[in-house]
């Protein structure tokens, strides 16, 4: 498995940073695309600063889902993730997405959000569509294969 991690960033350098440390401490041979657009806060020079970033697209719209869309353009894995700007991934990160893969064309997983006494999980959010229940996947840490963002045909960016 060829992957590639799609990071979305605006305004964000500090969080930014401490992803892209996370990514680099933790998953090993990733294609890194950072989509930054259009920042006014020094994450251009950050990025081009660091040798762990392959790639860095700049954009002139500031939606998250064009970003995404503009890190799939740029993407040479068969796998892409995506992770949100403030998203530190850990040690069993990389083998949870292969492990999830086998299974299916994607794998999601919990992200959690600092709090004064440490930090919580946010829990899988779910609803019905077509009178089915589903779960959604957390567009903040989520992989998908190649073939699934095809038949997808990207993220809707109206």
């Amino acid at each position: 498995m060829d992957l590639s991690v799609v990071v979305p960033t605006l305004n964000g350098r500090e969080q930014l940073a401490r992803t892209l440390d996370s990514v680099s401490d933790h998953v090993s041979g990733a294609e890194v695309i950072v989509v930054n657009g259009p920042s006014a806060d020094g994450t251009t020079g950050m990025v081009r600063d660091r040798e762990d970033v392959d790639v860095l697209v700049e954009i002139a719209d500031r939606s998250t889902n064009v970003a995404r869309n503009a890190g799939i353009a740029q993407a040479s894995g068969d796998v892409v993730a995506f992770l949100n700007q403030g998203v530190a991934v850990t040690d069993g990160w990389e083998r949870a997405i292969r492990a999830g893969l086998r299974e299916a064309p994607a794998a999601t997983g919990p992200t959690h959000r600092r709090v004064r006494a440490g930090k919580t999980t946010e829990p899988a959010e779910t609803g019905a569509v077509a009178g089915r229940s589903v779960t959604y996947v957390n567009p903040d840490n989520v992989a998908l294969t190649r073939n699934l963002l095809a038949d997808l045909d990207g993220f809707d960016a109206a």
